[in-house]
C-alpha cells in the first residue's frame, strides 16, 4: 500500500468523533478487552482507589480526594519492536504488510507523537495529583494470540471506517496466518493512578 494512499485513507477517519464502531460486535470486543486487561494485570480498577458500592466513578473523581486512573498501551515500545524485529515477509506476508502499514502511517505524524504515553505519571503529577503511581505491565506470552485477535478486531473496524478494501484484505490475511503462528508482541499496558488533593 503506497504512502499516499495510506495518507488518504487515514484522512477519511481523522476528526471523527470515534474511529471505531459502536454496535453489538464492537461492544463484545470491548468487553473482551476488559477481560484481557483484568487477566493480565489483575484488576480493572486500581486497588488504591477506594470505591464503595453504589458510587459512580466519574462523580467520585470530581471530588477532593478523588482518584484518576489512566491506562494506555505502550505504543513507543510496541512500534520499536516492529521496527527492530519485523515479521518475515517470506513466512508471514500479511503480518509483515500489517506492520508496515502502521509504520508508514506513523511516519506521516510528528516525531515522538506517542512519547507522552510513557510519561503518564509525570503528567498526573504536573496537574497536581498526589500519591501518583505508574506501572508498565508485560503481557504473558500465553495471551499474545488472544491479544492479537483483539487487535485484528479493532483493525477490521478501522478498515471499515476508512473504506479501505486493501487494508481490510491485509487484516483478513493476518487472520489466516494466526493458525501458522503469526502473533503480535503485546502493547504492554501502562497504568497511572493519582489522587486529587483533599483541599
Amino acid at each position: 500500500m503506497a504512502a499516499s494512499q495510506i495518507s488518504e485513507d487515514l484522512k477519511s477517519i481523522e476528526g471523527k468523533e470515534y474511529a471505531l464502531h459502536r454496535g453489538y460486535a464492537a461492544s463484545a470486543r470491548f468487553n473482551l478487552q476488559h477481560y484481557q486487561i483484568k487477566e493480565t494485570i489483575g484488576y480493572l480498577l486500581h486497588p488504591d482507589i477506594p470505591i464503595t458500592e453504589g458510587q459512580f466513578l466519574m462523580t467520585y473523581l470530581e471530588k477532593p480526594g478523588g482518584y484518576l486512573q489512566w491506562q494506555e498501551g505502550n505504543m513507543p515500545a510496541y512500534i520499536a519492536r516492529q521496527r527492530e524485529s519485523p515479521s518475515s515477509p517470506n513466512i508471514f506476508l500479511y503480518m509483515y504488510a500489517f506492520e508496515q502499514f502502521h509504520l508508514k502511517a506513523l511516519a506521516m505524524r510528528p516525531p515522538h507523537v506517542n512519547d507522552w504515553i510513557t510519561a503518564l505519571g509525570d503528567y498526573l503529577t504536573a496537574q497536581g495529583l498526589e500519591k501518583v503511581k505508574c506501572q508498565t505491565f508485560k503481557v504473558p506470552k500465553k495471551y499474545w494470540r488472544s491479544w492479537t485477535e483483539v487487535l485484528l478486531l479493532i483493525a477490521e473496524e478501522v478498515a471499515s471506517r476508512m473504506g479501505s478494501e486493501e487494508y481490510a484484505a491485509i487484516v483478513r490475511g493476518v487472520g489466516g496466518e494466526l493458525t501458522k503462528g503469526a502473533i503480535q508482541p503485546n502493547l504492554m499496558p501502562i497504568v497511572a493512578v493519582g489522587r486529587k488533593p483533599l483541599r
